[in-house]
């Protein structure tokens, strides 16, 4: 496998989401925590000890499929999203004309299959360690990027994480939809909107 083909895989399916702020804050490096930080914690040792017994070869540890997490984006996810405006504005004509942006939504397909890692033991530790990491993240106000082969999702807010494995899978629970929702309004946004009103109320411009 090629050093290219290896690197595609390796920003677009094994780890194409990265933590912001959040625990991203404690453990990351610049705010940002690529995910796979968290999907490989459990593998890594297992690797590692795989390559000092010879099982493995070094660079084995850069095969993506060695590792215990692969990430798609799955179909709906969108670019643009506006909802024609249904009151009037200045007038009818430009009421009828009207677009009010939407957020935007992206998900993406986690498969963790516990036959490339060890079984069933690693697929449950493993699971743990995403879960208590992710829910620290969120409660803490942590966001991510998302990024797909098409675009880069900044600053978004996870809204869910749901099974979604074929009730004809080898394995139970080995595939994941991970939802997230990029909002109108991000924190810097907010902020720069604030010190802007400030700066205008401390001139005396009319609002």
């Amino acid at each position: 496998m090629s050093i290219g083909r290896i690197g595609y895989q390796l920003a677009y399916q094994i780890s194409p989401i990265f933590l912001v702020n959040g625990i991203a804050d404690l453990y990351g490096v610049g705010g940002l925590l690529p995910i796979v930080t968290i999907t490989q914690m459990v593998s890594t040792a297992q690797e590692a000890l795989n390559v000092i017994t010879g099982s493995d070869k070094p660079m084995d540890l850069l095969n993506p499929d060695k590792f215990f997490a692969h990430f798609n984006p799955m179909a709906g996810g969108n670019l643009h999203s506006n909802q024609v405006g249904q009151y009037p504005f200045a007038n009818q004509k430009v009421a009828a004309n009207a677009i009010i942006a939407q957020p935007l939504h992206i998900s993406m397909r986690m498969t963790c299959h516990p036959k490339i890692k060890g079984g069933a033991v690693s697929q449950l530790l493993s699971g743990a360690a995403i879960k208590l990491a992710i829910d620290k993240h969120n409660f803490s106000g942590g966001m991510y990027h998302v990024l797909t082969p098409h675009f880069l999702y900044m600053n978004c807010i996870m809204t869910e994480m749901k099974d979604i494995t074929p009730g004809n899978s080898e394995f139970p629970q080995v595939e994941w939809q991970l939802d997230f929702l990029q909002p109108l309004i991000t924190k810097s946004d907010a902020t720069d909107s604030l010190n802007s009103l400030a700066k205008k109320l401390s001139a005396g411009v009319p609002i």
